[in-house]
Formats: C-alpha cells, sequence, structure tokens
C-alpha cells in the first residue's frame, strides 16, 4: 500500500488506519463521529494527499482540457477554481475533478485517488503532444481544514488573512520557504480551506495548524468522518453515486455541465439522456427507524424494489441513519415513504431533499 508523507504522524496520534484506492488512510483518531461533530461545531483537519494532482502546461492546455471536462475553463480567471467531470463517449462518468487555474497556461487537475492514473493516462492519450502533462502524485501533500472555525485558524497558524478569499478562490503563499496554494474549497458541507503544499513541508504545515486550532476545538479526522460529512452534505463520492455508468443528468450533476461552451467529450449523450424519459433519479432517504443503511442495499417506495442504496451511514447531525440512493424520478418525491431492505428484513425510511444538512451562513 502506498502511504502518504504523514503516515508516520498518524500512527503517533493514535489513528486507525485502513486501505483505501491503494493506500493506506486514517479512517478515524478519537472517533469517527466525534469527529465530524467537530466539523459542524468547529474545525476539523484531514489528511487528503492521496488526491491525485496533475498539471496541464502549454499555449493550448486549457482549449484542450477544455474539451475532455464539462466545465468551462476559457472563461475561468487565474486564481480560481472550478468543478467539473471528464465523461467517457457514452456519457458515463470517468471522474468529478477540482481544477486550478494557476496561469493562462498552467492548470491543475485535483483528481479522485482511486482514478487519478487512470485518469492521468487519458488525458495524455487525448491532448496533443505539445500540452506537457506532468503527475505529482505523492509530490504534493493536501491537507483539508474544515469547519466553521477554520478560517480563524488558518490565519492564525500562518499569519495569512483567508477570509477575503472567495469561495472557489485560491491564493498563493510562502511557508517554510516554499510555495503553498490554498484554496476555499472542501468537500463536507462546511466552510473551510484545502492547503496543496510540496510533501517535505506538509508534517510543519499540519503540526502548525493542528497547535493554533487546539483551543478552539480543532480535532485530526480521518476518511471517515469525511465520509459521513460528505453524505450529510449531498456530496456524490466516485465509484458510489457516480462512475461509468453513471450520466450527469440522474446524478443531479447537470450544474457543472456546461452545454453552451462549444463540444467537449460526452456531450451527445448528455444531451440524449437529458432528453430521454429519466429512469432514476439521486435522492436522500432518511431512515424512521434505528438502522444504518449500506450500499448495495435494495430501496423502494412501494411492494417491489425499484432502487437501490449508494451511501449509507449515521448521520450526527440529524441523529439516525441517512442514505444517498438511487429512484425513479416518480418515487423519488421529498416526504415519500419508503423502504431499505436490511438484513432480509425492510426498514421505514423517508424520501428527504438533498443536502441533508446545510451549513448555517
Amino acid at each position: 500500500m502506498k502511504q502518504t508523507i504523514l503516515n508516520a504522524e498518524h500512527r503517533r496520534l493514535g489513528a486507525t488506519l485502513v486501505e483505501f484506492a491503494g493506500w493506506e488512510m486514517p479512517v478515524s483518531y478519537s472517533g469517527i463521529l466525534e469527529e465530524a461533530r467537530a466539523v459542524r461545531q468547529a474545525a476539523g483537519l484531514f489528511d487528503v494527499s492521496h488526491m491525485g494532482v496533475l498539471q496541464l502546461c502549454g499555449t493550448n492546455a486549457r482549449a484542450e482540457l477544455e474539451h475532455l471536462v464539462t466545465c468551462a475553463l476559457r472563461d475561468l480567471p487565474v486564481g480560481r477554481v472550478r468543478y467539473g467531470l471528464m465523461l467517457a463517449p457514452n456519457g458515463g462518468v470517468l471522474d468529478d475533478l477540482l481544477i486550478y487555474s494557476l496561469a493562462s497556461d498552467d492548470l491543475w487537475v485535483v483528481a479522485n485517488a482511486a482514478n487519478a492514473s487512470r485518469d492521468l493516462q487519458w488525458i495524455q492519450e487525448h491532448v496533443s503532444p505539445g500540452v506537457q502533462v506532468t503527475p505529482h502524485f505523492g509530490e504534493v501533500a493536501i491537507l483539508a481544514l474544515q469547519g466553521p472555525r477554520a478560517l480563524g485558524i488558518a490565519g492564525a497558524a500562518t499569519g495569512q488573512e483567508f477570509t477575503t478569499l472567495r469561495r472557489f478562490g485560491f491564493a498563493r503563499w510562502s511557508f517554510d520557504g516554499a510555495e503553498v496554494i490554498t484554496s476555499r474549497t472542501g468537500y463536507t458541507g462546511e466552510d473551510g480551506l484545502e492547503f496543496f503544499c510540496p510533501a517535505g513541508k506538509a508534517l510543519a504545515l499540519w503540526e502548525r495548524l493542528l497547535d493554533a486550532g487546539r483551543d478552539s476545538g480543532l480535532l485530526p479526522c480521518g476518511l471517515g468522518a469525511r465520509d459521513v460529512l460528505r453524505i450529510e452534505a449531498g456530496n456524490a463520492l466516485y465509484g458510489h453515486e457516480v462512475n461509468e455508468e453513471t450520466n450527469p443528468v440522474e446524478a443531479g450533476l447537470m450544474w457543472a455541465v456546461n452545454l453552451d461552451k462549444g463540444d467537449f467529450v460526452g456531450r451527445e449523450a448528455v444531451l440524449d439522456a437529458r432528453s430521454a424519459p429519466s429512469t432514476r433519479r439521486l435522492t436522500g432517504l432518511v431512515m424512521e427507524e434505528k438502522a444504518i443503511p449500506r450500499q448495495g442495499a435494495p430501496a423502494g417506495t412501494d411492494t417491489e424494489a425499484t432502487g437501490v442504496v449508494t451511501s449509507g451511514t449515521f448521520s450526527p447531525a440529524l441523529d439516525r441513519g441517512i442514505a444517498l440512493a438511487y429512484l425513479p424520478p416518480e418515487e423519488a418525491v421529498p416526504d415519500r415513504a419508503a423502504w431499505v431492505e436490511l438484513r432480509g428484513r425492510r426498514r421505514r425510511a423517508r424520501v428527504a431533499s438533498l443536502p441533508f444538512v446545510q451549513r448555517k451562513r
């Protein structure tokens, strides 16, 4: 298994380590629910250095990458980040990405850990020789500081002013002689920041952030809490809500698709999916009895199993089990009675709109 540069630090802090996408990662430190609550109420610090960073440079890098993703890039200003999907010709989702505009001819692509190597190959196969594609796997560490107190903690730790940073904007600054890119982005549904730094500087930055937040309720957090938080926020995870068999229409991700920007891989398939009757739609389910839904569990609103759970967890914010699930559109109606089958028993649930938890603004 691959390890992030902070592996020894996670062990020192007593983390429970598990395999995730070929990486040995902390799933929890003090406990998944305690960590999730800390992010909602104060702040949490995550090591997400297993994510893959790709760099595209060249005069045509922006235009050629734009042809491979669903979002527009020609109008993406330097210093801004945009979420987009990379699709197969049939409209299936190859990956969901964050794209950073470092310069007019210099872009970063942040890919899911499980897909990073495949994304690299796909991009290399579809851009011209004039576009230089460089993987920074393992070279760039990524720390996510999330929660309502995150910006204040980050400012105290670094002396930088992050409160003026717009959502999906980023700043470049110097830490211990190295450049750090910090974006106002995250995956938890809370406000927060993501720090990209050379791997050799990650431990010092991690310790600086933890020390600054110690009296503010900051906890180190693992992937278990991150999963709880992203489900509460209604955020898709590749391999669960989206994959090569899923299109943006049924996944509720058309907000990340710009059909007006011109042609891109998968555009015609998306148009076809949008005009055809939809057979399923991603929706939320809230359990009405004590049970925790799990991926793959059958679900429905009548006698037949018409849907399937893609992700499930116990929500500390709602104090009950919740799930993301695909149901037929006519059944994906908020407040409609539903059920989830767990261990051969149908457990009562109710259809819910997403997100389950909306952060306070």
